[in-house]
């Protein structure tokens, strides 16, 4: 298993500009990476895989360009 890193949504909104609130719109709709539970409960932690974060910003980059990532 290759090393996955977690990042918060503080992170995600760094490297994409999306808020949080739209992260998770975005994620229910399945136009964006859907976060991990690191929590218990309802209100617990969550966050994004960083690999699929980045993964996602380059295909917004590959559309711009009309090419494929």
């Amino acid at each position: 298993m290759k090393n996955v890193v977690f990042i918060p949504p503080r992170e995600v909104r760094r490297i994409t500009s999306l808020s949080a609130r739209e992260q998770t719109r975005r994620g229910k709709q399945g136009r964006f990476p859907k976060p991990v539970k690191l929590g218990e409960g309802p209100n617990g932690r969550i966050a994004f895989v960083e690999a699929e974060v980045l993964e996602w910003n380059a295909r917004r980059l590959a559309e711009r360009d009309g090419s494929e990532a």
